[in-house]
């Protein structure tokens, strides 16, 4: 199983499960439109970081 390796806009270096994490506090704290903060807490890894990228590509 390889490692992926996620730098942020900040520069800021995560593995795909620390940046799952990170992005999940975020937008919990702050639920993009049409989304609930419930949501965004039971949402896989892999769907929060595919929402991720669409919101902001």
């Amino acid at each position: 199983m390889a490692i992926v390796q996620i730098i942020d806009a900040d520069g800021v270096s995560y593995t795909e499960k620390e940046y799952a994490d990170h992005i999940r506090k975020k937008y919990v704290e702050n639920p993009p439109a049409g989304y609930s903060a419930d949501e965004i807490e039971n949402m896989s890894d892999e769907d929060l970081l595919d929402m991720d990228y669409f919101l902001n590509e």
